[in-house]
């Protein structure tokens, strides 16, 4: 069981709904995919500087907002 089962388990999986709400957005990597998804998606990201970076990451994808929080 290697990345390629991964990945194919993570694209069956995003194949059966309709949006998703990723904690810890880091730089957006899985972007491409939700979009390829055309998944509705809220990224959280709690650290400033990667938070903005994040914007500029994900500014291309209309269906994907990002959120500064860092409460729990």
């Amino acid at each position: 069981m290697g990345v390629r089962f991964f990945w194919g388990r993570l694209d069956n999986f995003l194949s059966d709904i309709r949006g998703a709400i990723h904690g810890g957005a880091k730089r957006g990597q899985e972007a491409d995919i939700y979009a390829r998804h055309d998944l509705n998606v809220l990224l959280i990201e709690p650290l400033a500087e990667i938070f903005q970076r994040l914007q500029r990451t994900i500014a291309r994808y209309p269906k994907q907002r990002i959120l500064h929080e860092a409460k729990i």
